[in-house]
């Protein structure tokens, strides 16, 4: 079988387009495609390999490159994004044989780890095929009581200041922190200008959150189906959460829109969530992992910071 990379050999747009329709019944919006793959800031290689046979986009697997720190050390992960095979090729094992190889290609190249959000179509192939290790499932953690206002007497010195995201809101996150867990993924100036001022698909917003005249906090989101998706979230300090709350009382005052989180068990500000009214709601994805290197603790779910912005879907 000719496997082919795309640094090597890129696709015709035609190939890809038209695979994907046939497989997933809809359009691709080829701008996604180059902004996630093409224009990715870790890497100047690009991790899709492919099978073409007869003039057709047989099978196609697009991994997307991550920095992460892990005890304060960068390492280079890769997110599992796109993964489509044309119906006329489907049951040939084609997918199996693409990741295969690409693994062997990404740790070759220094990765120490791939890992990835799986639905439940794709979860069944990924644990029985590729070594894929569960870690958690990721539901959303939501809050959407009407009657959870901003309190003027007792919130009255917190001040806001909300507008669509710019460049200007990313660059404050330089003198803000957002976890203190050991795998925490990369949250440069660099990747915050790609992941959100440039995606082509969504439009994000920052609500920074003062105490008096003192910038406290600064929360990314963006809406979507009547409720709010929070992507992150930076801190003065780290172990005070006044901005989370308050953001989240300030938004559901302005909007009365559920308001959605990744937050699981072992999250630093889960505790603190409960309390407020958040609950867990619909189940999303599977977070799992096909780790390279095994010297380091990837399957312990309470040793990860992840949020919405680390998916490829928000």
């Amino acid at each position: 079988m000719n496997i082919k990379y795309y640094f090597q050999d890129p696709i015709d747009r035609n190939l890809i387009l038209d695979t994907f329709r046939e497989a997933f019944g809809k359009e691709m919006e080829y701008a996604a495609f180059e902004w996630r793959f093409l224009n990715n800031p870790y890497n100047s290689k690009i991790y899709i390999n492919y099978i073409i046979e007869d003039g057709v986009l047989a099978s196609f697997y697009a991994v997307s490159p991550v920095n992460f720190f892990i005890n304060k050390k960068l390492y280079k992960m890769a997110l599992s994004c796109m993964t489509m095979t044309h119906p006329k090729y489907q049951g040939k094992g084609y997918f199996k044989l693409l990741a295969s190889e690409l693994y062997k290609k990404l740790e070759e190249d220094g990765f120490i780890a791939v890992f990835g959000f799986a639905n439940q179509n794709s979860h069944y192939g990924f644990r029985k095929n590729l070594c894929w290790i569960d870690i958690s499932p990721l539901n959303f953690f939501s809050i959407n009581d009407i009657n959870y206002k901003l309190d003027k007497s007792i919130y009255k010195n917190y001040n806001y200041k909300e507008l669509p995201l710019n460049i200007r809101q990313i660059e404050k996150t330089n003198y803000l922190n957002y976890s203190r867990k050991m795998i925490v993924p990369d949250r440069s100036i660099d990747f915050l200008s790609w992941r959100l001022l440039n995606n082509p698909i969504y439009n994000y917003f920052a609500l920074e959150v003062f105490k008096g005249e003192e910038l406290i906090g600064i929360i990314y989101y963006k809406f979507y189906n009547n409720s709010i998706d929070i992507l992150e979230i930076f801190y003065k300090d780290i172990n005070n959460y006044d901005a989370l709350i308050n953001g989240i009382r300030y938004l559901i005052n302005k909007y009365n829109l559920k308001i959605n989180i990744w937050s699981n068990l072992h999250s630093e500000e889960h505790l603190i969530l409960e309390k407020i009214g958040f609950k867990q709601d619909q189940f999303l994805t599977y977070f799992g992992i096909i780790p390279f290197n095994k010297n380091i603790d990837f399957i312990n779910m309470k040793n990860w910071h992840l949020r919405l912005i680390d998916s490829d879907l928000f």
